[in-house]
């Protein structure tokens, strides 16, 4: 068996983003496609971000009002230096909440969804000799925010058992750098949650802080997966040091925790001349964001509680599913003569995904990456997985994205007439939960197993 995917230049992450995206898609190292791809028919997906049931009725109906009344907005206006001023109020009680620095919340400003505003900031101050720093286990669409020089990224290793950045190992990684290059200024870009669920408690974000002031770095908390935290775990929360807080922004969106994500809505708080940059760059290349969607946004942040709290319960019981299953799927190839290992690498305290290691003791013709195994699984299970070839790992990791799966069965549990008070009928939609974890159950066994024996048998010496 051929690792036909192999890069030239192994270690360039814009390279490797490239490559896992053809993969997924079907396609070889010259763009052809000659494999299912993930979003083809047939294909069971385990590699999608969506949200684990519809949006909030309360969007919706938020947005037939604003269709209705026309007062204070209309299609025809850009809205030029004008902000939704019930979309602000809510954030800044959820932030508040949180424990977010409270001169931070009043800079504050509203874009087109995260990922603008990230690349947005880097578009406007990232420079020459400056280094972001990324801990491993990224968000792969992360690199579409940087410009293309890997020169400009350094990705810091993380403990594997907890797959959460430590201040000891920023630190580390600081002086090691300084010894070595030029760096005028760094940044630090931390997800709270992680894309694979690890969860930073306080006691960890003061430490990782201290070492942030320590070696005058900027911090980005990226908080898309805020609110999808498990019942037994801390609160993301941003609780910056004085001399932090003028070096720090906190992003925040919609589109995990709400299923929201094509309404294209977050926002960013930070310091104020930051901010006022950032909002003028808004007005420059597109005005204001629809005072519509914006509306959604507000609507889904007020009193969601219980819409977060289902979706954080139905979600574990599927973290509980395939740490069970991968603990059978691994039995199963010792049975079947494969001496091979499948574990979650480290128990998650939020959604939407696991991180999964895959070893194998048996000598092998080829060393295998993540990606011949997605492409393996895509060409001979229909299966799509996300190979952690993008998020920093080399070797068999890859993730499972469980929290959409079945999600569109969940429309029929919830009323959709906007205009309604919300209603929502709990069997039917535990009824459609269950057949989520039912397509993922047949995924672990009927898919990934037979293909992973297959491979492995196929790749022995």
């Amino acid at each position: 068996m051929n690792s036909i995917l192999r890069l030239p230049n192994d270690l360039d992450p814009f390279a490797r983003l490239v490559a896992a995206r053809r993969t997924l898609a079907g396609m070889d190292v010259r763009g052809d496609k000659i494999w299912p791809g993930m979003f083809d028919d047939g294909v069971v997906s385990l590699a999608h971000g969506d949200g684990t049931r519809r949006p909030p009725v309360r969007s919706l109906r938020a947005a037939a009002e604003m269709l209705s009344h026309t007062c204070g907005w209309s299609f025809d206006d850009y809205h030029f230096n004008r902000e939704y001023l019930p979309l602000l109020q809510a954030i800044r009680e959820k932030q508040a909440g949180v424990g977010a620095d409270p001169a931070s919340i009043e800079s504050l400003y509203v874009d087109a969804g995260s990922s603008r505003i990230f690349s947005t900031f880097f578009h406007l101050f990232l420079q020459e000799d400056d280094l972001v720093l990324i801990p491993q286990g990224f968000y792969h669409g992360t690199l579409d925010w940087l410009p293309p020089d890997p020169a400009r990224l350094h990705i810091v290793p993380v403990p594997p058992r907890t797959n959460k950045l430590t201040a000891e190992h920023l630190s580390e990684t600081c002086y090691e750098l300084a010894r070595h290059r030029r760096i005028r200024r760094t940044y630090l870009l931390l997800t709270n949650p992680t894309f694979t669920g690890a969860v930073y408690s306080p006691a960890e974000l003061y430490a990782i802080e201290d070492a942030a002031i320590s070696h005058e770095i900027f911090v980005l908390y990226d908080l898309a997966f805020a609110g999808t935290e498990f019942a037994d775990c801390p609160a993301s929360v941003v609780r910056k040091h004085t001399r932090l807080s003028q070096r720090s922004l906190a992003v925040g969106t919609v589109s995990k925790s709400h299923n929201l994500a094509n309404i294209r809505v977050g926002w960013c708080s930070g310091p104020k001349g930051i901010v006022d940059a950032m909002r003028d760059h808004r007005e420059k290349t597109m005005g204001a964001v629809p005072f519509l969607t914006q509306a959604m946004a507000a609507a889904a942040l007020v009193d969601d509680d219980v819409y977060l709290k289902i979706n954080a319960q139905e979600c574990i019981k599927r973290v509980e599913l395939i740490k069970f299953g991968l603990n059978d799927v691994t039995g199963a190839l010792t049975a079947a003569g494969v001496d091979a290992a499948i574990n979650v690498a480290h128990d998650p305290g939020a959604s939407h995904s696991v991180l999964v290691n895959l070893r194998t003791l048996s000598r092998q013709k080829k060393q295998l990456t993540s990606l011949d195994l997605c492409a393996y699984m895509l060409k001979h299970a229909g299966l799509a997985i996300s190979p952690g070839y993008s998020m920093g790992f080399s070797d068999l990791e890859f993730r499972i994205a469980y929290g959409s799966v079945g999600l569109h069965g969940t429309y029929a549990a919830e009323t959709c007439n906007p205009r309604k008070q919300l209603s929502i009928d709990m069997s039917c939609l535990e009824e459609a939960f269950a057949t989520g974890r039912s397509v993922l159950k047949s995924a672990l066994f009927d898919r990934l197993l037979p293909a992973l024996v297959a491979m492995f048998r196929q790749n022995a010496m």
